[in-house]
């Protein structure tokens, strides 16, 4: 896997930036479409293995993937669930629809995944939902005035493993779902509206809460796996909301919504309002839930809604606002530069601006979709004409809406831009982020579209449009272990840095670098601790070296000969002296008395090994007189008498008859050279040797004695 490199055709003059169509497209890396009529698409999830679910929103009818859906109906919204893999291939999909009289809809869903492989899906309806050839109706209650909830669980092949439902006599709200812990975190809205009476609140079978009339509430469910609620807690007030609820890179939790009175968690005072008007509220959870602080952001001389898209580890919140005269929010005062303009930036931790950027040439809010990846923020806007920015304006010559991702970086200066390319309109409904931070854009167009080398083409019917979900390599974890190989012996294998975990071949260990002995497939699977899962692999062919071995270093006499050989049937033989045959013969006579060395190089299939050997050779007496250090034996032959010299302090001389035996010792303490006597008794005609030992080492000379030297 390849880092993509994003690289972008653009013409600049002044401030306006006229981009290239085709060209830009090229940035993408792949995409994913189909066509249907009153649709739009958002990433639901991204599982463990790199594969994302999208839902698909539509009326009336869909094809995707070869396969259509028909439901007749144009107010009741239905929703196919597709299962895509990491290069866009479409896996699985499975229908979510309602009959056109219950009027429900399935927009609303939200997705979450388990360590291996199972989803859980999140929603609510009125009256039934199918959901492929499963049929799910609501609690048969009195009063009832819908929707119901629901939480389905599936296996990784979108096979159902069970589905629960959650009401009451009213009106109950999917908020949201999420993987916390371990658990489900499942967060409802139950109303009661103009009833008088409380609110009952029927949980998956298994709980039933009460909650007095005239009061809104929050419940936040703590689920197993098995959908087993383990605990619950609330968010109660006489009017309040809670808009958004987003879990940060340290895994904190944040809630933000509006609020006209005091607001309790567990029935403990959290914030109490100090005007009348409402405010926005920030609740900061701790990744054991446990309430850290409370905030609230002042907007002053506005009636548009502050839309909380995301927060950082530094506990700062993302937002965007539609922006009018004389708007302020906490510390800034934000002019309203363009018609139609809308604000977009960050808040910092004490709940003021820590940058913005006017946008100008949206026909509404809606045609900005945005969302921060650690602290970097992505935002798809969708635009005709042009795109202004405070110091930037893109301009779109195709006549159509286009639609365009540009990132800021964490003090607000424009990034980078990548364009969404298509001959008629593209509108953007959803931008995210897998688990391993690649970028995915989802929505609709008209005419063909253009990602990378992907072209998708809608259907020509006025009423339908294409629907698209792209993809754009943004994680810095994709890895390559490089190309298959063939090597001799062994091959490490090294693994990226970056990840949490190593996995090779599915086995045991956790090592980054992998040392291969053995010719197969080695595969990898690194992960981080936030579930970025990647793969590669290649195939090792291990050689074996050719067997060299000389055996150990020996001596041989000058009288002798040696013979030295390597097993036969290599390509090719290299000796020291040059011969190129599998043996060798050394002959003692030829060469000199000393240490000699030898080693041959042998080579089959290009492996290459070598081994040495260390032969001394010497005299048939068995003894070699070391050169390179001066010793003076005088007089030589002797009879009864003579000193040995040397360049070193002698400590010690032996002397040995020629079959070894000690005959003599002479220990000396010398500390400088002088010679040392040797006084022997006259034992006949023979060769003697001598054990010279000296500060740095063994030395050994010959001596002859003979009886008629006087």
């Amino acid at each position: 896997m390849k880092n993509a490199k994003f690289i972008i055709l653009f013409i600049v003059f002044t401030n306006v930036i006229l981009l290239s169509a085709k060209a830009l497209a090229q940035d993408w890396k792949w995409a994913f479409g189909g066509s249907g009529i009153n649709q739009s698409t958002r990433l639901l999830g991204t599982d463990k293995f790199g594969n994302n679910y999208f839902a698909i929103l539509y009326s009336d009818s869909l094809t995707v993937g070869g396969q259509s859906y028909y439901h007749q109906q144009y107010y009741a919204h239905n929703s196919l669930v597709v299962k895509l893999g990491k290069q866009g291939k479409l896996l699985n999909q499975i229908d979510f629809y309602s009959p056109m009289s219950t009027g429900s809809s399935m927009w609303g869903m939200k997705l979450v995944t388990d360590s291996i492989g199972n989803i859980y899906i999140g929603g609510e309806f009125s009256v039934r939902v199918f959901i492929g050839d499963t049929v799910i109706n609501h609690l048969p209650l009195p009063y009832y005035e819908g929707p119901s909830t629901f939480l389905v669980k599936f296996d990784s092949g979108l096979k159902m493993k069970w589905a629960k439902v959650m009401g009451c006599e009213h009106y109950v709200t999917f908020q949201n779902i999420i993987m916390r812990n371990g658990h489900i975190s499942y967060t409802v809205y139950p109303q009661s509206w103009a009833s008088p009476n409380p609110t009952t609140l029927y949980c998956f079978g298994q709980d039933t809460l009460y909650f007095p009339k005239d009061q809104e509430n929050f419940v936040f469910f703590n689920i197993d796996l098995d959908g087993k609620i383990l605990s619950h807690n609330t968010i109660h007030a006489n009017q309040a909301y809670v808009d958004e609820e987003i879990i940060a890179e340290n895994n904190h939790r944040y809630l933000t919504g509006i609020t006209y009175d005091s607001l309790y968690v567990d029935n403990k005072p959290v914030y109490i309002p100090q005007t009348s008007n409402y405010d926005y509220y920030f609740l900061h959870y701790d990744s054991n839930d446990s309430l850290v602080d409370a905030s609230t952001v002042n907007i002053t001389n506005n009636t548009a809604a502050l839309f909380i898209t995301g927060v950082n580890s530094e506990n700062e919140l993302f937002f965007r606002i539609t922006a009018s005269d004389g708007l302020t929010i906490g510390n800034t005062t934000i002019p309203a530069k363009y018609s139609g303009n809308c604000i977009i930036g960050k808040l910092d931790a004490q709940r003021n601006v820590a940058w913005y950027e006017s946008v100008g040439g949206l026909s509404n809010l809606w045609d900005l979709n945005m969302k921060p990846l650690h602290d970097t923020l992505f935002a798809a806007f969708d635009f005709s004409y042009q795109l202004k920015l405070k110091d930037t304006t893109f301009t779109n010559y195709t006549g159509v809406f286009q639609s365009y991702i540009l990132s800021f970086a964490p003090d607000g200066t424009l990034l980078n831009q990548y364009p969404a390319i298509a001959s008629g309109d593209v509108h953007s409904t959803n931008i995210d982020f897998d688990n391993c931070d690649n970028i995915l854009l989802s929505g609709n167009y008209r005419g063909t579209a253009y990602f990378g080398n992907d072209t998708l083409v809608s259907k020509s019917a006025p009423a339908w449009q294409g629907i698209f979900i792209a993809y754009l390599a943004n994680a810095k974890q994709e890895f390559d272990l490089g190309n298959d190989t063939t090597v001799c012996g062994q091959f490490e294998i090294l693994g990226p840095t970056g990840f949490d975990h190593y996995l090779w071949n599915g086995g045991e260990g956790n090592q980054k670098n992998l040392l291969v002995t053995k010719t197969g497939k080695y595969k990898l699977t690194a992960w981080t601790d936030a579930c970025c899962f990647m793969e590669d692999s290649l195939n090792v062919v291990i050689l074996s070296f050719p067997f060299v071995d000389l055996g150990k270093d020996t001596t041989l006499k000058q009288s002798l000969t040696l013979q030295l050989s390597v097993a036969s049937g290599y390509d090719k033989y290299t000796w020291s002296n040059g011969a190129e045959t599998n043996s060798l013969l050394l002959e003692g006579s030829l060469l000199s008395l000393g240490m000699h060395t030898f080693w041959c190089e042998v080579i089959n299939n290009n492996c290459v090994n070598t081994d040495t050997l260390l032969v001394e050779v010497i005299d048939d007496y068995g003894i070699t007189e070391q050169q390179g250090i001066d010793i003076q034996v005088k007089p030589n032959p002797f009879s009864d008498k003579f000193s040995v010299s040397c360049e070193k302090p002698i400590k010690n001389v032996q002397v040995l008859d020629y079959s070894g035996k000690l005959i003599a010792s002479f220990n000396t303490a010398q500390s400088f050279m002088q010679p040392v006597l040797i006084t022997l008794p006259t034992m006949g005609n023979g060769l003697l040797i001598l054990k010279i030992k000296t500060e740095n080492g063994i030395y050994y000379r010959k001596v002859l004695q003979l009886n008629n030297q006087h």
